[in-house]
């Protein structure tokens, strides 16, 4: 992996700011205060994002701004990435926003999560790292802070052995170790379960032996049943057939009796029809003689014919009346004309008053005339209306005799009906007399059946309750066995199951013993082992870039990983070293991780690039001399280091000047 460039938008002490990294050694060189720690943290975030407890937006993101970001491109392999991540303030708080990764120029917009699964796929890192906060494995291959390493080389041996755990990613062993245990506790809770569910097995068997014997006693008992209830059965059948017979008799003798009711019903109604003609008849000659009577009152009337109609009459005066009025009209403006000598119309003399006079004379005999032929008219009309009148008198008597004659006719008609109908009563009388002589006879014949019914329906009855018993007690055996075949299938499947759980806690024995005996010991023993050959390699190490930077005295590691330093044959502890000192037993430890994580694990793809936060801090001139043999032993494709030495300019390929003004942190160009 080589850094090519880092752009950095609002972040802390920078506000809009592009770096580029060459390959080589880079220093990072800057008064205190002056940014140069920040690219380091920038870059970090670019690669991981934010991490609860280490690294937060809110130690990123500059004050006052609402946004920012930081941008980092690299290669890894044959590929050039580019790398974005995001910060957003909020109303409290300030998060990650979504990305991108562009991979030989092909961009992809991801959440944090998906940048870092990406990063760590293209680092060649563990995909179990997603998981965790920290990156363990960058921290102590690439990038590693001051605090860090001191924390390491500060703790207490556990705490040591805890971190070099996680950092070798042997930390499992001890994971599987702890969660031995809690699979060996939870084994022999489950164990005690079993146990205890177990005990009354004997019981239970015992009770179901019983339980057995008891249902082949009720299956016996339940035989003699069904045989009693099949006796039973066949004599309630052969009852029953012979009471069918005589029900059958009962429903002859009720057929019989019901025709015999219908025909004394049809006799009675035929004998009162027979008088109610009686009746009729006297009542029908009655009427007869009375109409007779009233038609000699009409023997001499002759049919009326109906006079002429007035209506053309009428007609006839209105056109003559019309007429009258038209002449009277014309005979007065005549006369008034005749006796003023002037024409009120034209205004002209009368010229010849007696042919005008001559004109009013012929006038006034043609008005008598209409007025003559007008009374003769009328009289007509007059005498029509009464002939009309007498028209109406003698219709309705026409009608009164008419109606009489029919009245006549009619009763006759019903007299003749009547009479044939009495005659054919007389018979039917006879007939039904003489059938029901015969329905009496034949109903004496089924006077015991009903009798011998109820005897042989009583019969039925007592066997049928015999039957109801027998199946009542069939029903309750039934339940009963019924009752102990559930208990018996629990019983069975209650045992069964115990006696798997038998065989479990066998097989919980086994397991319990295998863990706890070999298992759980094995893993103590392999890590021992893994952690004995980390710590032979680890040491070579150490003592390698230790001896480079000083020569007067010997260092090693302990089975802890604990630094031992020896001065003239005395050990020497940490804290009582100068600063230079420990600051070469820390990046000796530092750089003794690096070689051993790079060399444990081959897939990873950041070998090529260190990082080293102020690394001389406390260092002599002779010291910092020696650091040019430390980078030149090292002999990697890019080495970034921060610091403000003035003298490693001198042995670096590159130096990257950092500035502050106005608390705005550049580069200077």
């Amino acid at each position: 992996m080589l850094l090519k460039r880092i752009k950095l938008r609002n972040i802390r002490s920078y506000i809009d700011e592009e770096i580029e990294l060459p390959k080589g050694s880079v220093l990072l060189a800057g008064d205190i205060g002056t940014g140069k720690s920040s690219v380091l943290l920038a870059l970090d975030f670019a690669l991981f994002g934010i991490r609860r407890g280490e690294l937060s937006g809110s130690d990123l993101l500059r004050h006052g701004k609402s946004n920012g970001f930081v941008e980092v491109e690299f290669d890894i392999g044959r590929k050039n990435i580019i790398v974005r991540r995001t910060l957003r303030r909020k109303k409290d708080s300030v998060s990650q926003d979504s990305g991108y990764i562009v991979i030989d120029g092909i961009k992809s917009e991801l959440s944090p999560t998906e940048i870092k699964s990406k990063i760590l796929e293209l680092f060649g890192y563990p995909a179990e790292l997603l998981a965790k906060a920290k990156s363990v494995i960058f921290r102590y291959t690439v990038y590693t802070p001051q605090e860090q390493m001191k924390y390491i080389l500060f703790s207490s041996p556990e705490e040591r052995l805890d971190t070099l755990r996680k950092i070798f990613d042997i930390d499992k062993y001890k994971t599987i170790q702890n969660n031995t245990r809690v699979v060996l506790s939870e084994l022999r809770a489950i164990k005690r379960v079993y146990t205890k569910e177990t005990e009354n097995l004997p019981d239970k068997e015992k009770e179901l032996d019983e339980k057995e014997k008891e249902r082949v006693v009720i299956e016996k008992e339940l035989i003699g049943v069904l045989k009693r209830i099949a006796d039973i059965k066949k004599t309630f059948e052969q009852k029953k057939k012979s009471l069918q017979e005589l029900e059958e008799k009962i429903k002859e003798m009720r057929r019989l009796e019901q025709t015999l009711a219908r025909t004394k019903t049809e006799l009675e109604s035929k004998e009162k029809r027979r008088a109610q003609i009686d009746e009729e008849l006297k009542e029908n000659d009655k009427k007869l003689d009375a109409f007779n009577k009233t038609l000699e009152n009409y023997k001499d009337l002759k049919q009326p014919k109906e006079p002429r109609d007035t209506e053309s009459l009428e007609k006839e005066i209105r056109l003559l009346l019309s007429k009258k009025s038209l002449t009277a009209n014309e005979i007065e403006k005549l006369q008034k004309i005749y006796d003023k000598g002037v024409c009120d119309f034209c205004g002209q003399d009368v010229h010849d008053p007696k042919s005008f006079k001559a004109r009013i004379d012929e006038k006034q005999e043609e008005l008598k005339k209409n007025e003559k032929k007008i009374k003769i008219l009328e009289a007509e009309i007059e005498k029509i209306k009464k002939d009309h009148e007498e028209y109406k008198k003698n219709i309705v008597l026409w009608e009164r005799k008419t109606n009489t004659e029919e009245n006549i006719k009619s009763l006759t008609e019903a007299r003749d009906k009547l009479e044939k109908e009495r005659a054919l009563l007389k018979k039917g009388v006879a007939d039904i007399e003489e059938e029901l002589g015969g329905l009496d006879q034949k109903i004496k014949r089924y006077e015991t059946v009903e009798k011998d019914y109820n005897e042989k329906r009583k019969e039925l009855d007592e066997i049928k309750e015999q039957e109801l018993g027998a199946e009542k007690e069939k029903a309750r055996m039934e339940q009963r066995k019924k009752d102990l075949s559930e208990v018996i299938a629990g019983l069975k499947k209650e045992i069964k199951e115990k006696r798997a759980l038998k065989a479990k806690i066998a097989e919980l024995d086994k397991i319990i013993a295998w863990l706890d005996s070999f298992f759980g010991p094995l893993m103590i023993t392999m890590e021992k082992y893994v952690m004995v050959s980390i710590q032979q390699s680890f040491n070579s190490f150490f003592q390698e870039w230790f001896s480079i930077m000083i020569d007067d005295m010997n260092v090693r590691v302990d089975e802890r990983f604990t630094p031992v330093i020896e001065q003239n044959g005395y050990e020497t502890e940490y804290q009582n070293l100068s600063g230079g000192e420990k600051t070469a037993v820390a990046l000796a430890y530092r750089l003794a991780l690096n070689k051993v994580i790079n060399s444990m694990i081959e897939r990873i793809k950041t070998k090529d690039l260190l990082i080293l936060d102020e690394p001389t801090d406390g260092f002599s001139t002779d010291q910092l001399d020696k650091m040019r043999d430390v980078l030149a032993k090292l002999d990697l494709r890019q080495i970034v280091i921060v610091s403000h030495e003035p003298k490693i300019d001198t042995f670096v390929d590159n130096v990257i000047r950092f500035y502050k003004e106005q608390h705005v942190s550049r580069v200077e160009k």
